[in-house]
Order: structure tokens, then C-alpha cells, then sequence
């Protein structure tokens, strides 16, 4: 929860708990991270349990305790406000480093350029993956690749630039919205590995 003036004072944040639930940051061991780093989202819900549907499986793995995680990767800074940073499911290692997408797409989306994009990990024999930037540009402009990578490196660590960019005209999206990420890795891998 979390109220406009409040959003000013902690922009980016999703807010702070509803009243009688918590929040917690864990790394891959488990273990509760200080305020800033980046982890795992855990939630312990007040009046109710988290479960996926006619899955217990999967709803066993969400589960450390009454703990539970939906797979989405955040931190909490000094004041107990959530930041989502991206979907665990989307990180990306390479080289032995974990990248968050969403971070990226932030920043190619600030570019005047650029209608919308999506940034994944498909495989690479040298790192393990590498980033590949999808992106959709305005009618008639006329951003290539090397200008994609040139933004990333304005705005962001070296190791966040994407190593291969292509152009479509539209994103594929899911029923709801959600760009359909497998699909995009599917197709690169068929053209480039298959």
C-alpha cells in the first residue's frame, strides 16, 4: 500500500505491507537480506494461505515456512518500502553475474525512439547467456542497433548492454498484455543455434 505522497517521498516503491502482513527479502540460501539488496520477495499473508491452483507442487516450492514467493526479485530500503526490480524467472547470468532485464527495458524506454522492447538471455558458449534486446522503433526513425547499445551505455553498467539487438514492429503479446518472452527466446535460438 501505498499513498501518492508517499510515492513521491519513496519513488519507484510499491509500497509498504497492508497492515498484519510482511514482507521479506531472502537470497538463494535463505537467508534475509539488509535493506537495499536485491533477493527473493517472500510474503507472509495475515488471514490467509498462498496456494497455486491444483498445484502442490509448485506451491510447495513457493513456500519457506509460512513464507511464500510468486518468484518475484525486490528489495525493501530502510523505511520497509518494496521496490520489484523483475520476475526471478527473467534474470539473466552471464558471466556469473545476475541481471535483472526490467532494468533495462527501463532505460531503452526512456529513449525517444523507442515504442517498446523487450530484453532477455538467450544462450552464448563464452558466458552462459548474453542480453538480447527486441525493439520496436517509431515509423521512420532511424536507431540501429549501435545507437540501442550506445543508450544502454549512457545509462547503465557496461556489463547491462545488450550484445544483440533486433528490430520488429510489433512485440508478441500474451491475451493479458505480457510480451511473450519464450516465444522471442524460441525464435533467436531456431535462427542462430538450430
Amino acid at each position: 500500500v501505498i499513498s501518492p505522497q508517499e510515492w513521491l517521498e519513496h519513488p519507484g516503491s510499491v509500497g509498504r505491507p497492508f497492515p498484519g502482513n510482511e514482507f521479506q527479502i531472502l537470497d538463494d540460501d535463505g537467508n534475509v537480506l539488509p535493506p537495499g539488496e536485491v533477493g527473493t520477495i517472500y510474503a507472509k499473508p495475515a488471514d490467509s494461505s498462498f496456494e497455486y491452483h491444483n498445484d502442490p507442487e509448485k506451491t510447495a516450492a513457493s513456500h519457506r515456512g509460512q513464507w511464500f514467493t510468486v518468484g518475484d526479485a525486490g528489495y525493501l530500503d530502510e523505511d520497509g518500502y518494496l521496490y520489484l526490480t523483475d520476475r526471478k524467472s527473467d534474470m539473466v547470468i552471464s558471466g556469473g553475474v545476475n541481471i535483472y532485464p526490467r532494468e533495462i527495458e527501463d532505460a531503452l524506454h526512456q529513449h525517444p525512439d523507442v515504442v517498446d522492447c523487450a530484453v532477455l538471455g538467450v544462450p552464448d558458449d563464452q558466458w552462459g547467456e548474453i542480453l538480447y534486446a527486441v525493439v520496436q522503433r517509431h515509423d521512420g526513425s532511424s536507431l540501429d542497433a549501435d545507437g540501442v547499445v550506445a543508450w544502454c551505455r549512457e545509462k547503465l553498467a557496461d556489463y547491462k548492454r545488450p550484445r544483440v539487438v533486433e528490430f520488429v514492429d510489433e512485440l508478441p503479446r500474451d491475451p493479458n498484455g505480457k510480451v511473450r518472452k519464450p516465444k522471442l527466446r524460441e525464435a533467436w535460438i531456431a535462427r542462430h543455434r538450430g
